[in-house]
């Protein structure tokens, strides 16, 4: 499990994820993803399977225009509801806490090349109301402090 860390000299809290390390090679999968047939493609329609459970989808049936699955090398994990303080560490004055929440990864559209400016309206919504689902659905969880949507 990862931990949030207290940075004495910055006095931020940082993540400290060290399963990441498990996830494939950022710059090989990159370049991959560009030449890899859709066939090998865990996000890609007909391999549903291959991701994990989902947590969204829409429409609910059929073909779907967008999907949230959880992430399978996750940043922060889901946990129990954690006191808001830390408690200093073994090493007296350092502060540090699980670190304990939700890492999902939304998935846009079924066609990975395709870029907000030229999706359909249609499609732009569905995204958008799937963002939206998924942060109510957080927002009611009351383990949830802080909700980011980031887009890589």
């Amino acid at each position: 499990m990862s931990e949030l860390r207290f940075d004495i000299t910055t006095r931020e809290w940082v993540i400290i994820a060290t399963e990441r390390g498990r996830r494939p090679n950022e710059f090989s999968a990159r370049k991959r993803m560009r030449n890899t047939p859709r066939e090998s493609c865990p996000f890609c329609p007909g391999h549903e399977h291959e991701a994990p459970a989902e947590l969204y989808r829409e429409p609910q049936t059929g073909a779907w225009s967008v999907r949230v699955v959880p992430n399978k090398f996750p940043t922060l994990s889901p946990g129990p509801i954690q006191p808001p303080c830390a408690t200093p560490s073994s090493g007296g004055m350092f502060f540090r806490q699980a670190g304990v929440g939700h890492h999902e990864i939304i998935i846009e559209s079924p066609e990975h090349s395709a870029r907000i400016a030229t999706m359909s309206s249609e499609a732009v919504a569905a995204m958008l109301c799937a963002y939206r689902s998924r942060y109510q659905a957080l927002r009611h969880n009351p383990a949830a402090r802080l909700i980011i949507i980031f887009k890589n």
